[in-house]
């Protein structure tokens, strides 16, 4: 309807004034009730996000080791979400954080002392390994 047509179907300036504060009423309450629909939206997207595991993003990579450390690294990545939203983190949070932080740091110990293990033998033990493993072994 244009607004020719509008202004031509209400006979006085009464009728007109009336059918504008219904209209911009109308529009008020749309307008609040869009606001509260979208703060629903975004709160329901934070449990959802919160509550359904993530196992791999398309930009992570793939997850490898022992089970401990699979369920560490999934849980620093929930806590991590969780993060995004500094209200959320309470004092166990932390402590979770510090749990998975200390078991992945241990993995990576491990890891570095094997690397010096093989590292620290000489060139005729690595010969003699290669020639008769279960010599080396009894050493």
């Amino acid at each position: 309807m244009s607004i020719e047509k509008m202004l031509s179907a209400y006979k006085t300036e009464a009728e007109l004034r009336a059918f504008a504060e219904a209209a911009q009423k109308t529009l008020m309450m749309v307008q609040k009730k869009n606001k509260e629909l979208q703060d629903e939206v975004d709160h329901l997207k934070k449990l959802v996000a919160g509550a359904v595991p993530i196992i791999k993003k398309d930009d992570s990579p793939i997850l490898m080791g022992t089970d401990e450390e699979e369920i560490a690294k999934i849980e620093l990545r929930k806590l991590r979400e969780k993060a995004m939203d500094p209200d959320c983190l309470m004092l166990e949070d932390a402590k979770k954080v510090e749990i998975y932080s200390k078991i992945l740091s241990s993995k990576s110990k491990k890891e570095d002392n094997k690397e010096r293990d093989v590292q620290e033998l000489d060139a005729t033990a690595l010969l003699a390994l290669v020639e008769a493993p279960e010599q080396v072994k009894g050493e």
